[in-house]
């Protein structure tokens, strides 16, 4: 990498601004628990001293004054002892961006210097560093039942190579965690309760995520055909939202008579047919002895009710959930929501995409009689090494636009075979020659062999091109 094109250490900062975003949010939080935890103790401390003075108003109260006194000290201590978890955590977060604002500075300094071999060490933990923020949050967790910690392939990497004040995994792979259970096991629970705790920034943003939360929870019970604790959950938690979402809401409230309605018009139908509808549409079992089992297809499938509820009982409700939880997430921490690591391989990609790229030439190769011939060619002649076309990375690249190359790479003697296709010369006959000495084909002297279709021309057949 040349002084040309080395980016500079605001380049690297713009893109990685959730590494100080974060902490200052854990900052801002870690304040807000010592001023309630301050607010609160001093209330109550304020009426234990109002008791004790009470107390030794009375002479014959010494031993309550005592015991009173006494509380007020263990209830010190617990506050001194709080404050303090308070104030090393607030030393930790502090260090790490010391540290961080260090490492940053490591790079601008070697770039300074010209220090190649620091500079190239200093990308390979940046590298490192890419590779552990994409496994935290995309990785598989477990769960420590001894010491209740949570952990991943990230996590791992992480300790491994000695990035943890690099990174705010603790915070990402909470995300992680809740996104999991809602995408793999249609968990609830760990979202409702992350809502709640970030309730105060869910309702100044005007987020829909706690009605869409509540509401699933809802459809879910549905599903269940727990119906008593489906109109409670309707009754204590989606009512509240009637003014905002009453076109949802009824929705909602029709379900349950949709259910019922199914139920007792296919009393009659066969199993088969109700596994089928549930399979396809209320995530059932095949078959399971249950209540709802009964719903009769033909009913269903031709109820214009079902036009209706479809969107509430369609299962991309819940990655549209996820979707829409990792964005209050993100935003809260102010973390960029498209991955790090994915950014800079697409800074690189669009730098080398061209519109030949994704173009596969071994689709339209035409097979030799001989597979050795065929396999030679493939391996050797028609095989690319551009990263683009690599068909795990070229997905990436079809939304970004073409890398505008100023210089082109031309055949020094390009020719075109009566069959259209156009090759340097020199290389073509330097192909013929080698699978004759390999004994894969016996062309003549002045034979060549295209190597995507298998014909055979003579090199008077050349026609001489000539580009503009």
């Amino acid at each position: 990498m040349t002084s040309l094109n080395e980016p500079n250490v605001d380049f690297h900062l713009k893109l990685n601004q959730q590494q100080f975003n974060i902490p200052s949010e854990l900052l801002k939080r870690n304040w807000d628990k010592f001023n309630n935890l301050y607010t609160s103790y001093s209330v109550e401390l304020q009426g234990q001293f109002a008791t004790l003075n009470t107390l030794l108003e009375d002479p014959n109260k010494d031993e309550q004054s005592i015991e009173k006194l006494n509380d007020i000290i263990n209830t010190v201590n617990i506050l001194q002892k709080r404050l303090s978890q308070l104030h090393d955590n607030e030393l930790t977060i502090l260090e790490r961006i010391e540290k961080r604002v260090e490492y940053f500075k490591q790079f601008e300094r070697f770039k300074y210097d010209s220090n190649t071999d620091k500079l190239l060490k200093w990308y390979r933990s940046y590298t490192d560093l890419l590779i552990a923020d994409y496994l935290v949050r995309h990785g598989s967790n477990s769960i420590d039942h001894k010491n209740k910690i949570a952990s991943n392939s990230g996590i791992e990497f992480i300790k491994t190579r000695g990035l943890e004040d690099l990174i705010d995994y603790e915070v990402l792979i909470e995300a992680n965690q809740i996104s999991m259970e809602l995408i793999e096991n249609k968990n609830l629970r760990p979202l409702l309760e992350w809502i709640e705790n970030n309730s105060a920034h869910l309702t100044e943003k005007g987020s829909h995520l706690q009605f869409q939360a509540l509401l699933q929870e809802y459809i879910e019970l549905v599903r269940c055909s727990d119906y008593k604790a489906a109109i409670r959950c309707f009754q204590t938690h989606l009512a509240h939202f009637a003014n905002i979402y009453p076109k949802e809401l009824k929705l909602a409230a029709g379900i349950l008579a949709f259910f019922k309605s199914c139920l007792n018009n296919g009393r009659d139908d066969e199993v088969t047919n109700e596994q089928k509808l549930f399979h396809a549409y209320f995530r059932k079992q095949m078959y399971r002895p249950h209540p709802l089992s009964s719903i009769s297809s033909s009913n269903v499938v031709h109820n214009a009710e079902l036009c209706r509820y479809g969107p509430l009982l369609d299962h991309e409700r819940w990655e549209s959930l996820n979707k829409m939880f990792l964005h209050e997430f993100y935003s809260l921490y102010k973390i960029s929501y498209h991955d790090p690591l994915l950014i800079y391989i697409s800074l690189g990609i669009s730098s080398l995409k061209t519109k030949d790229c994704g173009h596969t030439i071994s689709a339209q190769l035409i097979p030799h009689e001989n597979p050795e011939v065929n396999e030679y060619i493939k391996s050797n002649v028609v095989n690319t090494d551009c990263p683009v076309c690599n068909h795990d990375i070229f997905p990436l690249s079809e939304n970004l636009p073409f890398a505008h190359h100023i210089q082109s790479s031309l055949f020094e003697n390009p020719v075109m075979l009566p069959n259209g296709n156009i090759y340097d010369s020199e290389k073509l006959i330097s192909l013929s020659r080698k699978l004759n000495k390999m004994g894969y084909t016996k062309l003549k002297e002045n034979q060549v062999m295209d190597p995507i279709d298998k014909s055979i021309y003579a090199t008077t057949d050349f026609i001489k091109m000539y580009p503009t």
